[in-house]
């Protein structure tokens, strides 16, 4: 997910490719915490976290396709 929003890069606005990048590491970090909260050590709030990161890294992964798709490519996240 990250490496395709950095395949990006340049061909996008700096706003838009921010929010991506921004999108596609909380959901690394969200399928990370499910690694880690599933097959390692528990967490307390683990669930809350994974949820948490999921649903805003989704959020502004839609948020900037939508932008790309409705404005053009060189176009900012508004």
């Amino acid at each position: 997910m990250a490496q395709s929003v950095i395949n990006l890069r340049g061909y996008i606005a700096n706003k838009v490719f921010w929010a991506l990048m921004g999108g596609a590491l909380l959901f690394v970090l969200s399928d990370s915490l499910l690694a880690l909260n599933k097959f390692g050590q528990p967490f307390e709030g683990g669930h809350v976290a994974i949820i948490a990161t999921y649903i805003v890294g989704q959020w502004l992964l839609a948020k900037g396709v939508a932008a790309v798709l409705i404005n053009g490519k060189k176009t900012t996240v508004g």
